[in-house]
């Protein structure tokens, strides 16, 4: 499932391929807002294939991804972030969450997803016109599991100052937490 967040209304939208997933997500937060938690506000709820997504035009300041897009061929990814980077607001940012191969990438038989090495994602990552702003290793998971790695991605290659370290946008990511 793939979160597209709106920070400025805190509005959260959804896409997701599979409809009782989507159902599923759309009970689970009308329920939490039911009780009072209402911190994150569900939007809109498509049910969509990224491949066929295309997000509305400057509209959001973060497009989270996580655990999805192995679902994806690279042709599909390349072409589903050149279409999103059209939705983000200037400054705006990507934030991926995947597993991460050791080399190469890995295909999963049974369900036909494929989980791709960091090198992997940072071609792929050059071919979408996308740059690095900070990366983020999920601690603390079982060794028989794949490494989960966040990405915070940019549109705009990084300023170096001076001294040597990167300018920061005003709409930069500074952590990223699960």
């Amino acid at each position: 499932m793939i979160h597209f967040k709106l920070a400025l209304d805190f509005q959260v939208d959804l896409v997701e391929p599979v409809a009782h997933f989507l159902e599923a997500a759309r009970e689970n937060l009308s329920s939490c807002m039911d009780v009072g938690h209402d911190t994150h506000k569900a939007a809109n709820f498509y049910c969509i294939p990224l491949q066929d997504f295309t997000p509305e035009e400057g509209r959001y300041d973060v497009i989270w991804i996580q655990w999805c897009i192995g679902q994806l061929t690279d042709d599909d990814f390349i072409s589903f972030f050149n279409r999103a980077k059209v939705g983000l607001k200037p400054d705006g940012f990507f934030v991926l969450k995947e597993n991460i191969a050791k080399n190469g990438f890995v295909l999963d038989k049974e369900d036909n997803s494929v989980t791709r090495s960091d090198a992997y994602f940072r071609e792929l990552f050059n071919k979408c016109g996308l740059y690095i702003h900070s990366i983020k290793n999920q601690k603390e998971l079982p060794e028989e599991l794949f490494a989960v790695r966040m990405y915070a991605l940019v549109t705009s290659q990084p300023k170096v100052t001076k001294n040597g370290k990167r300018g920061r946008p005003k709409n930069s990511p500074r952590i990223i937490r699960s």
